[in-house]
């Protein structure tokens, strides 16, 4: 069926071209989404201890505005009715920027600015501290914007992208929380050069989709082997490019896209335990679309 309208962003937004990942997905305390050109996170943690839940839990967040800005709205799950709240700031405005996390921290990833037409910025959120101007980390080791990424508790995966000069790479870079001050490190390719592709993923996995942008390719890249090629898995149904993508730790759901390709409302589901199966046809966004960021918790996605 059609998906359910919630709650308005601050101000309306373009450039939104989004990467999404989330805690449960990543079987970690918390989880999240980041959009380029949005900046989304999200924490649903696959469990609490005694009182204690992180900031994030109940969240997520997007960068707000048009253009080059560095504003950043907090969505509330639990009231998603209501129009989302301004938080604090990035470090540097800019757009197209792509997130990564932990359980602990949100970080930003490359993108573009006025003086730049890709950076190899990383900005890192602290969930318990989300009213502040974040902190500038480690950069990336090749400047990079319209890519994508995944991550689980101890490191974050940027892949393929637009940079300079070259409408798509293939390079992937590994961003070390534990050494979150570090420059990224290069680690193996996609097998194709390929820019806006999405992907899910769990604490072992990342499912990277379309690869290159407008096939229906889906690859698989394995984190504690990750100096070797991501595996070819299963297809999506339709050709997808500029999509949005979010899950659970059971499933990726990945929907809207390019109108060129006829599927701007189509979400499909990807079975992270059969990956080598098609993904299968879901329900309908209500207002298609793409280059749209995604957020979400354990239960829904936005």
């Amino acid at each position: 069926g059609a998906m359910a309208n919630k709650g308005n962003l601050t101000i309306g937004r373009s450039w939104m071209q989004e990467s999404a990942m989330s805690p449960k997905e990543n079987n970690m305390s918390g989880s999240l989404f980041y959009g380029a050109g949005s900046f989304v996170t999200a924490w649903h943690p696959s469990g609490i201890v005694g009182d204690f839940r992180p900031q994030g839990y109940d969240y997520g967040y997007t960068r707000y505005g048009t253009g080059d800005t560095s504003g950043i709205d907090r969505i509330d799950f639990s009231n998603d009715d209501v129009e989302a709240s301004p938080k604090g700031y990035l470090s540097r405005a800019g757009r197209y920027q792509i997130g990564l996390s932990n359980s602990s921290y949100g970080y930003a990833s490359g993108g573009q600015s006025t003086t730049n037409p890709e950076t190899s910025f990383v900005d890192r959120i602290d969930y318990n501290n989300d009213n502040v101007v974040s902190l500038e980390r480690g950069n990336l080791a090749t400047a990079v914007y319209d890519h994508g990424a995944v991550s689980n508790n101890d490191y974050g995966y940027t892949f393929g992208g637009t940079s300079f000069g070259n409408p798509s790479i293939s390079v992937i870079q590994r961003i070390d929380f534990g050494n979150d001050t570090a420059t990224a490190s290069p680690k193996s390719n996609l097998t194709s050069a390929s820019s806006n592709t999405k992907s899910t993923g769990n604490s072992n996995y990342g499912w990277i989709g379309a690869v290159p942008q407008e096939t229906t390719h889906v690859e698989r890249i394995e984190y504690s082997n990750d100096t070797v090629t991501p595996l070819s898995r299963g297809k999506f149904t339709t050709k997808l490019s500029r999509h949005s993508a979010t899950g659970n730790v059971d499933y990726g759901w990945y929907g809207g896209g390019d109108p060129s390709t006829g599927y701007g409302t189509l979400i499909t589901r990807l079975d992270y335990a059969n990956d080598t199966a098609s993904a299968t046809p879901r329900g309908s966004l209500n207002n298609g679309g793409y280059d749209k960021g995604a957020t979400g918790n354990r239960d829904y996605g936005y």
